[in-house]
Order: structure tokens, then C-alpha cells, then sequence
């Protein structure tokens, strides 16, 4: 949802909308799809992940964490939104779900 400046992103799973599946077959593979599905969600809503100043991860195994960790560095180079991860008793599917507020403009230093 698109608000004037403010894009706010809710409920980003590991689903590969190409193939209707929840990418499961590793942490990794989960995490890396979460992160491609964030990104399309930015660009449709004239964003992009340099845009995102802040990120909530939900993940249901904490072990998890360190996979996380290196995947978010691949698709955040060089600057790091806010960043919470907590860990949750179950998701409706799979084990990741990204919630994010991106702001568009150029008041704010990327």
C-alpha cells in the first residue's frame, strides 16, 4: 500500500508466485525468495530496497538467524534499513515473513 511517500509492505512470505509454491527447501532458499518477493513489491509500488527504512523479520526457528543475516547483506549493499527479527510459534506458510516501510523521496540520506 502506496501512501503518498510512505510504501508500507505487510506480510512478505517465501511463496514463488510463478510456481503458486512456498519456497521451502532450505532456510536459505526461504530467506533469498522472502527478500526477491520484497524487492518485485518495491518496484510495482515505484520503489526499491534502497527505499526501505524500515524491516521486520518473523522467523519461526531463531537458528535461522545467521542465514538471514547473510541473505539481508546481499540485498543491502551498502545501507541497512531498522532492522527487528523476531521469532514466532508458526506462519500461515513457511518459515519467513517480512513486514517493511519504504519511503520514496529525497529527504531522507540512503
Amino acid at each position: 500500500m502506496r501512501i503518498g511517500h510512505i510504501v508500507c509492505i505487510g506480510g512478505t512470505l517465501s511463496t514463488n508466485q510463478h510456481e503458486q509454491r512456498v519456497v521451502d527447501e532450505s532456510p536459505e532458499a526461504a530467506i533469498r525468495q522472502a527478500f526477491r518477493n520484497l524487492e518485485a513489491i518495491c518496484l510495482e509500488a515505484g520503489a526499491s530496497l534502497k527505499d526501505i527504512v524500515m524491516l521486520t523479520a518473523m522467523l519461526t526457528d531463531l537458528s535461522d538467524l545467521r542465514t538471514l543475516n547473510a541473505v539481508q547483506a546481499e540485498f543491502f549493499a551498502a545501507t541497512f534499513p531498522a532492522w527487528s527479527t523476531y521469532q514466532v510459534a508458526a506462519l500461515l506458510h513457511g518459515r519467513i515473513e517480512l513486514v517493511a516501510v519504504a519511503y520514496i523521496g529525497s529527504c531522507l540520506d540512503n
